[in-house]
């Protein structure tokens, strides 16, 4: 299974972006969906699981999976990024717009301290995932469909976390994983690194977009 950006005769027929900042996102759904419609891609390309739905949706015939993570956006899962990838805690957390510095702050330092906290299990995995319970589930879910061969869809904080972690467990299973596309979260940034996953595509549409998972279906070749 290549990366998207090897198939680059699928990658160059998708649509195009709206290149006027005025255009609205509704236009570019409509361009996706007959891009879609012209090549017969429907919502049974891929499923969004739990991951303890991860084998019933194998077993019915998944060829894409997204896994549906509990938390987002959690200190555990940026100090766990930030242990396994060597980054340092400011380096994985996002100064949003209109916060303050002394709340970036706050966060850089929740985020310090637990990693601080893990580091006494960086050197077992499985102990270490025990900590972060939500990252945990996803971890053994990534691993789960890279044994039985079926791609899945990276998409979230809490998912890239746990695959910086799968990929201690089976150094193989990223062979099956793909991005969901660019992100401007630093912590996604250093794990996507740290793993050697392909982004993926920039695709302009909201995050878990069951249009955006149609399109990358159709990108990884699944129809």
């Amino acid at each position: 299974m290549g990366a998207l950006a090897d198939r680059a005769s699928v990658i160059t027929s998708a649509p195009s972006r709206p290149r006027d900042a005025e255009e609205s996102q509704g236009a570019t759904l409509s361009a996706y969906h007959h891009w879609l419609r012209e090549r017969d891609v429907t919502t049974s390309s891929f499923v969004e699981v739990e991951p303890a739905g991860i084998d019933a949706a194998i077993d019915s015939g998944a060829r894409l999976v997204v896994i549906r993570a509990a938390t987002d956006d959690a200190v555990d899962e940026r100090a766990l990024i930030a242990l396994l990838t060597g980054a340092e805690a400011n380096a994985v957390v996002p100064q949003s717009t209109g916060m303050t510095d002394a709340a970036w702050m706050e966060q850089v330092i929740l985020v310090r301290d637990q990693v601080a906290d893990l580091r006494s299990h960086q050197g077992d995995i499985e102990a270490l995932l025990g900590t972060v319970p939500h990252a945990m589930d996803v971890a053994g879910a990534l691993v789960t469909a890279s044994a039985r061969r079926t791609p899945v869809l990276l998409e979230g904080l809490t998912v890239w976390a746990a695959a910086v972690a799968a990929d201690r467990l089976s150094f193989r299973a990223k062979t099956w994983w793909h991005g969901a596309g660019t992100s401007n979260d630093p912590a996604i940034r250093a794990a996507m690194m740290r793993i050697g996953v392909d982004p993926g595509l920039d695709l302009g549409l909201p995050t878990r977009s069951e249009i955006g998972a149609r399109v990358h279906a159709a990108l990884i070749g699944i129809d």
